[in-house]
């Protein structure tokens, strides 16, 4: 629910100088990270196929428009994006989502409570409430 607040506040603050789907697209770039975070860190095999099923139709559709509006995207978008997507690229939009999964997750794996043999579930149960995962 947070996540769709900010969304949407922030498509009201840049809706003075975006396009109409300027800000729709900010949001996408926002909701993928946050959905690849989540799937795993999810509780059980299906929600982690819901989230990355969620990451993927919406990176797909993000990287869709980043492609055939490069002008919009560079001066509407881009600016209000987190930066891991200034930073992929590749030939398919799988690949670069493959690159952006990986970005998000590989942080996790250096922490003992998520993975490995000290692992906790719930640890685990404890960051995926506290990331805003519930709301997707």
């Amino acid at each position: 629910m947070r996540f769709v607040i900010l969304a949407l506040m922030l498509g009201v603050a840049f809706s003075a100088v975006a396009d109409d789907h300027s800000e729709v697209e900010i949001g996408k770039a926002r909701l993928v990270l946050t959905a690849f975070q989540c799937a795993f860190l999810a509780p059980s095999e299906e929600r982690t196929r819901k989230l990355m099923n969620l990451g993927l139709r919406t990176g797909r559709e993000f990287i869709s428009y980043r492609r055939a509006n490069p002008e919009k995207y560079r001066k509407h978008v881009e600016p209000y994006v987190p930066s891991i997507w200034l930073m992929v690229g590749g030939v398919s939009a799988d690949f670069i989502l493959g690159e952006v999964f990986w970005n998000q997750v590989n942080p996790l794996y250096g922490n003992q409570n998520l993975v490995g043999p000290y692992a906790s579930e719930s640890k685990k149960a404890e960051y995926y409430s506290n990331d805003d995962c519930g709301d997707l």
